[in-house]
């Protein structure tokens, strides 16, 4: 059973070099790998939790601060 399932871990930051703009993001999540593969193709399942952060400072007092977070369900396939 235990062969099964795959956890990923994945994180990114960018904004450097291009005007006062920052952002990033953090996901983890659990795979588990389906027993059925027709024609060569492995389906997976998947939840987890992501967050995404955006930060933006205007020349002026107008700062934009974006914070989503939440869990995350997803399907997909391999071949």
């Amino acid at each position: 059973m235990l062969n099964r399932l795959s956890l990923d871990f994945r994180g990114d930051i960018g904004g450097f070099g291009r005007a006062p703009i920052s952002s990033g993001g953090l996901l983890g999540d659990v795979k588990y790998w389906l027993p059925w593969t027709p024609w060569a193709i492995q389906p997976w399942l998947a939840v987890g939790y992501r967050a995404i952060s955006f930060n933006r400072d205007f020349a002026g007092s107008n700062n934009i601060d974006l914070q989503f977070r939440g869990p995350t369900r997803g399907a997909g396939f391999v071949f």
